[in-house]
């Protein structure tokens, strides 16, 4: 089995912008909501969803790319590193998503407004962990059944 395709210096390099960048992309939100203290605005189901989105197409891509994953054991850590590189973009799609939905949760506001009673922001503050939970449930359940699936 080949284990290095030796990705180029163009394509590494290509790959590595696309993982700071889409770190970047999210750091004006975070500073945002860390700022205010507040994650008012924030869709809640974009964020659900998104998040379930991005844990599917990386545990697609795993198991896709499981054999270059596999290969790690025999390359040194820059080799899998580069090898690897699709992998950890979608990698970083995910914890990035994780860490925007996490402080989406933590300065979720319940108090009560105009449209709200502070019951019903309440509620949907337990709704919206209970969703996180079930996503990563889910996501974990569908890579594990994939995996038996796809490698028998």
């Amino acid at each position: 089995m080949e284990c290095f395709n030796n990705p180029n210096w163009q394509n590494v390099t290509l790959g590595l912008f696309l993982v700071v960048a889409t770190i970047v992309s999210y750091v004006p939100q975070y500073v945002s909501i860390i700022r205010l203290k507040s994650s008012e605005g924030i869709n809640f189901w974009m964020l659900a969803t998104s998040l379930f989105g991005v844990c599917l197409t990386f545990i697609n891509s795993g198991i896709l790319k499981w054999t270059s994953v596999s290969c790690c054991r025999e390359l040194s850590v820059g080799d899998c590193l580069k090898n690897n590189l699709p992998n950890e973009q979608l990698l970083t799609s995910v914890v990035c998503v994780f860490f925007l939905y996490s402080l989406f949760l933590k300065y979720f506001r319940v108090e009560s407004t105009k449209t709200q009673s502070y019951q019903e922001r309440q509620t949907e503050q337990k709704r919206a962990r209970m969703v996180f939970i079930g996503i990563a449930v889910v996501s974990i359940l569908l890579a594990v059944l994939a995996a038996i699936l796809y490698y028998g």
